[in-house]
């Protein structure tokens, strides 16, 4: 219970590891906040975990697309009205986008850099002033494996992420003093609904719509050749929101990452 009596707010999908991350932390016994666009399947989730036996009053969702920055604001300030305080902070929402910086356009541009970038800005933005008289704060963010490494046909993608891990390095060192903790999780492929997308789309091109031989060919790159799944980010996640991670900030936790260049 390594998260007992903590309220932890997350922003993100009703899937993937947005989702496990919400599961993981009510198992370890925090109230959860989560955000996120698609309502009907958000209140799903919240009737599915109060019929499994958590209490109402530690799960509650907000519907809403995090780069409406008001909304995001609204909801930040009611979940700490309601319960007085935020302990911790995960930002799941981002968007990949293929090609490079001619194929691009200005507005997919601005749309990936709001989702991926300028909403972890807004989140930290609104959350930081209200924790910083708390004592403790643990914030994760969400990076790739692009914040350490180039892959073709994905600048604009990479670019949003790089701009996390100063973010990342930055804000940590700027509230030290505050103990408001800031890291980060640099996760390669991911056995998301994203990546079967992707696994699907390279089947169709390669593999004669053999969309196991396409995600085995994805899950080449890996040191250990399988896809990581949610739940075992969420367990990273969870530790890094934790006290038992009271000495860790400023990291940039890679999580199999895989080597590439140029």
């Amino acid at each position: 219970m390594i998260l007992k009596g903590k309220v932890i707010f997350i922003t993100g999908w009703t899937s993937g590891m947005a989702q496990s991350s919400v599961y993981r932390a009510l198992e370890e016994w925090a109230s959860v906040v989560f955000m996120a666009r698609r309502e009907e399947i958000g209140n799903q989730m919240v009737e599915d975990i109060v019929a499994s036996g958590v209490s109402a009053d530690r799960i509650q969702f907000y519907a809403g697309d995090v780069t409406d920055f008001h909304r995001l604001a609204e909801v930040i300030h009611e979940t700490h009205a309601r319960f007085w305080r935020i302990d911790g902070l995960f930002c799941c929402a981002g968007k990949h986008i293929v090609g490079d910086v001619v194929s691009t356009s200005l507005e997919d541009w601005n749309a990936v850099r709001n989702l991926n970038t300028t909403h972890i800005f807004m989140t930290m933005k609104n959350i930081i002033p209200l924790m910083q008289q708390q004592g403790w704060w643990s914030l994760v963010l969400m990076w790739s494996d692009q914040t350490f490494v180039a892959k073709r046909k994905s600048s604009i993608y990479g670019a949003t992420k790089a701009a996390i891990g100063q973010l990342t390095k930055s804000t940590a060192l700027d509230y030290a003093a505050d103990n408001i903790r800031v890291n980060c999780v640099c996760p390669w492929t991911i056995e998301t609904p994203q990546a079967l997308h992707n696994a699907k789309k390279l089947a169709e091109k390669s593999f004669d719509w053999n969309v196991n031989a396409a995600k085995h060919e994805l899950s080449k790159g890996q040191f250990i050749e399988r896809r990581w799944k949610p739940e075992e980010v969420a367990n990273l996640v969870c530790f890094l929101l934790s006290d038992q991670a009271s000495f860790m900030t400023g990291s940039l936790v890679s999580i199999d990452w895989w080597y590439v260049s140029g």
